[in-house]
């Protein structure tokens, strides 16, 4: 090892706080040494808990590609958000959706796309009927010019 390589690493060693370190480099039977420690555990957090956050995750990112209302939800906020965002936001909505079948017995209805689309329609006009009432205008549909008109 170049001398100056040593000398860091030595610095390194006897800058770290954690004794489990500064033992580890006593050893000349450890070539690897590890500088920093592991990260420790959240307190009140489980193994399982984070077995069941990357479980939602994972099923989270595998509903890009499906045609169902879930898939939707993640595909907006996709484009909303970004991929970063929209995979913690889904999987947060099927903890909720898992919450409620476990704790309440509720049953899961599938619902399609076509149906949470036309849902999703509905929630943006109102909205917008109601944010030009608060401007001072009134939303009127567009009428369909006939065919035979031209």
């Amino acid at each position: 090892m170049d001398a100056r390589v040593e000398a860091w690493y030595q610095a390194k060693i006897e800058a770290c706080e954690e004794p489990i370190v500064r033992e580890m480099a006593k050893r000349p039977d450890r070539v690897d040494v590890k500088l920093k420690p592991l990260p420790a555990r959240t307190p009140g957090r489980s193994a399982s808990r984070d077995r069941l956050a990357n479980a939602l995750r994972l099923a989270a990112t595998s509903l890009e590609h499906r045609s169902s209302a879930l898939g939707g939800f993640y595909r907006r906020m996709k484009a909303r958000l970004g991929a970063a965002e929209a995979v913690p936001a889904t999987a947060h909505k099927l903890a909720r959706i898992l919450y409620r079948l476990l704790k309440h017995g509720e049953a899961y209805v599938r619902t399609g796309l076509e149906d949470y689309e036309r849902k999703f329609q509905a929630r943006r006009v109102r909205a917008l009927e109601k944010t030009a009432k608060l401007m001072g205008y009134e939303l009127v549909k567009k009428q369909p010019v006939p065919s035979g008109v031209s």
